[in-house]
């Protein structure tokens, strides 16, 4: 990525682990 984890809005992170865990794995 082009940014730190730090970096990113909490929503945002809250979006993506949502996101990461609707994924199929």
């Amino acid at each position: 990525m082009l940014f730190h984890w730090h970096q990113i809005p909490l929503a945002l992170r809250l979006h993506l682990l949502r996101l990461l865990s609707q994924a199929p794995s």
